[in-house]
């Protein structure tokens, strides 16, 4: 499996293309924040998370590629961050 480079901005989101499986490529400085590319070649943003209550890993999709931009997509993790930090 080939190294993706992690995302940094809307222009390298376009670099990432469909493959045979689903894949999470990394947000350069947003740490638990990934776009999940799929075989039909949709794109998603996801905020993968640690449950407080269950310490279980959990996923929240924050919207589809390109209604929620690259920037938007920082905006709602920085909020998903605030809430769980306390």
């Amino acid at each position: 499996m080939e190294a993706r480079k992690p995302i940094s901005s809307d222009r390298s989101i376009s670099s990432h293309k469909a493959d045979d499986k689903e894949y999470l490529v990394s947000v350069r400085n947003h740490p638990m924040l990934y776009l999940m590319v799929r075989p039909n070649g949709t794109k998603s943003w996801v905020y993968r998370y640690l449950s407080p209550t269950h310490s279980k890993n959990k996923r929240i999709s924050l919207g589809v590629y390109p209604n929620v931009s690259f920037s938007r997509a920082c905006e709602i993790w920085r909020d998903y961050e605030e809430l769980l930090s306390c």
